[in-house]
């Protein structure tokens, strides 16, 4: 049972620029505002840039020294947006690699990771130093874009925001530029100047080499973040309402489907906003695949319907933890009516809250509060309650948290109410924070009729500790580009005292210069009275490059009492510039066989336009589906769905889906 962590040659002078005493981190840029508004056009020229603060003098933060191919940022802004725009030196620029042509990919909860040339412009508006409010804006040598919104935002460009991005290639590397429109952010209201969090990221890929104008540390500390000072943002607000209205019809297997529903997003200061949604579409979203790998507990399976994406990291609390998730939206089902609110109030203080309500059946609520005492420290509380015949349940958290020097504490404790509930949970925690190293010691005892409502909690009733181990490195030298290790060891008993589990896991990762990996798992594991022991081998080809790579993981031992062998290989190829197909599979004797393959195909015809489609085999079972959808600009979007993407075996279905913003 492991804890988890929730742990880039300079051309002008820029006077606008100070740093801190070491040059490297805190760095302080001042605001200038823009004559003109620039043509986002990947070309440099425009007046503007020729006035706009200059950040340089970027730090490879892993190799901890100025970055080889430096890069320029410039930042400028008016009522209506910010303005940012790079200039990317690069002593091989005809090895620059842009590979992504669909929006939003790279920042996704299942993106790949850079895998290209990229820069990062990066705001926190209350410079809380805290991930939950910072906005993150990417773009690629051919501009394709990329945002994660703070607090989290749904993908509709009415919502994501009309945000615009633009490159270019030039002679000495590749130029980008950004607008990003005030109203999408959020961000104090004030008279008086203010000063924002920024920073300036860049990725080189063929180095792969992550560069930065301040300098976070491989830890992204975020309190060494620039300062954008003497910032005037918009005094004049508008509350916004923005409304999608969805209508699906079709049918299939004798029956015919037609309804209806709509989302609707209101700002409702600069700070807070409110999302609804009525008779939510939830059957279309093509849902993660449940795993067949032998697990002693619940199996978690991600979240990806976008009500609950939106604003999530204002709900969820963000912790670390060694017995499960405080808040995971999947123990919410459909529902008919749904609600959201989520923001800042003042610089301090975070709320978030949820609820969702099936008539006659059920009603779901979690709220969630955070206070930030100074940059490294703060206390959150989170109340849920789950409101249905003959389980009612509500619960309580509370978490503090602070970090001084390479020292950070952590704090929790719960109970929860209702029929079969009525149990509490404490954990402590404290780790040691090295440059590139953590070590921690979690202690815990939770009661067996301790029960979230809306947790991940896969076990109760017990009690005891667990040990953590991270490491990493890189080189900018040799064979190998980078290395980590992860493991953590435990023991903890039933709360009568009986034992529970007791032993250890040690994962290492192995990657070359040409793109190769290597991964060892070794893990053994005495659950009550039975052990499990296995070793893990992994392999893999091009793996930075998600469009083009391949692998193989092979696992045996003992689990559950059984002999086990596991194979699991995965392909992913990119044919035309355009057509994208993936293939994973895993193959388990364990007692009897499993075997489960997925096959993923997409082509996109443009940003906004493609087909694509899944096939799952699972133990004997068959489910596929194609789609074709127009979605992802203004306007009206097009969906249509031939079978169902969450069903168990093939459903003779068509499906037509219409959304239209008002």
């Amino acid at each position: 049972m492991a804890a988890t962590c929730t742990v880039a040659a300079v051309r002008a002078q820029s006077p606008a620029q100070k740093s801190s005493a070491d040059g490297t981190h805190s760095r302080t840029i001042a605001a200038v505002r823009a004559p003109s508004a620039p043509a986002i056009d990947g070309d440099l020229s425009d007046a503007a840039w020729a006035q706009a603060s200059r950040a340089t003098g970027f730090t490879d933060t892993m190799g901890r020294r100025p970055a080889d191919d430096q890069t320029e940022a410039l930042i400028c802004y008016d009522d209506e947006a910010i303005y940012v725009a790079f200039r990317c030196f690069d002593s091989a620029p005809s090895a620059i690699v842009a590979r992504e042509t669909v929006g939003d990919s790279q920042l996704s909860s299942d993106g790949g990771g850079s895998g290209e040339d990229v820069v990062d412009f990066m705001i926190d508006p209350f410079l809380s130093h805290k991930w939950d409010d910072v906005s993150r804006f990417r773009v690629n040598p051919i501009g394709t874009r990329s945002a994660r919104i703070g607090g989290g935002r749904g993908a509709k460009a009415e919502w994501s925001g009309d945000w615009a991005a633009a490159a270019k290639r030039t002679a000495e590397g590749w130029t980008a530029e950004i607008r990003i429109p005030w109203p999408l952010l959020s961000y104090p209201q004030s008279r008086e100047p203010v000063t924002m969090g920024v920073n300036f990221l860049r990725v080189q890929y063929r180095t792969h080499i992550a560069s930065q104008w301040s300098d976070l540390g491989p830890l992204d500390y975020l309190e060494r973040q620039g300062r954008w000072t003497d910032v005037r943002p918009p005094v004049r607000f508008k509350p916004s309402l923005s409304v999608l209205q969805y209508g699906i019809a079709g049918g299939g297997d004798g029956s015919t489907t037609l309804r209806t529903g709509l989302d609707a997003r209101g700002a409702l200061t600069p700070e807070l906003t409110a999302v609804a949604s009525i008779n939510p579409d939830f059957a279309t979203v093509e849902g993660a695949v449940e795993s067949i790998t032998f697990t002693r507990g619940e199996r978690f399976v991600e979240e990806r319907r976008p009500f609950f994406l939106e604003g999530n990291r204002y709900v969820t609390m963000n912790t670390l933890s060694a017995i499960g998730m405080p808040f995971h939206s999947m123990r919410i089902p459909a529902f008919d009516l749904g609600a959201k609110l989520y923001g800042k109030i003042g610089k301090s203080d975070t709320v978030g809250a949820l609820a969702a309500v099936s008539f006659g059946e059920r009603s779901d609520f979690v709220g969630r509060v955070r206070h930030d005492l100074s940059p490294v420290s703060n206390v959150s509380a989170m109340v849920q309650a789950r409101t249905i015949d003959g389980a009612d349940n509500t619960a309580a958290l509370v978490m503090g948290e602070q970090r001084s020097g390479n020292w950070m504490l952590n704090l929790q404790g719960g109970f929860s109410g209702g029929p079969n509930s009525g149990g509490r949970m404490v954990q402590a925690a404290a780790l040691y924070l090295a440059r590139t190293s953590v070590l921690g010691l979690v202690g815990f005892s939770l009661d067996d009729r301790y029960l979230l409502p809306h947790g991940f909690i896969p076990f109760t009733g017990i009690k005891g500790g667990v040990a953590i181990l991270q490491h990493w490195a890189e080189w900018r030298k040799g064979a190998w580009r980078n290395f980590s290790l992860e493991g953590e060891g435990g023991y903890q008993v039933h709360s009568d005292g009986r034992p529970f589990q007791r032993g250890f896991g040690l994962r290492g990762n192995l990657v070359s210069r040409s793109d190769y990996a290597l991964n060892l798992n070794v893990s053994r594991w005495k659950f009550e009275n039975e052990w499990d022991s296995t070793v893990s081998l992994g392999f893999g080809v091009r793996v930075s490059d998600r469009f083009n790579r391949a692998g193989c993981m092979i696992s045996t031992g003992t689990l559950g009492g059984n002999r086990q062998t596991l194979i699991g290989p995965s392909v992913n190829v990119r044919i035309l510039r355009k057509l994208d197909i993936g293939f994973s599979g895993a193959y388990q004797r364990l007692g009897s066989t499993s075997q489960q393959y997925v096959t993923t195909m997409s082509y996109e015809f443009s940003p906004t336009r493609s087909v694509g489609g899944r096939i799952v085999v699972t133990n004997g079972q068959t489910n596929g589906y194609l789609s074709y959808r127009n979605s992802g600009g203004k306007g009206l979007e097009t969906y249509m769905i031939l079978g169902d993407p969450n069903a168990t075996t093939f459903r003779s279905q068509a499906l037509l889906k219409l959304v239209q913003p008002w």
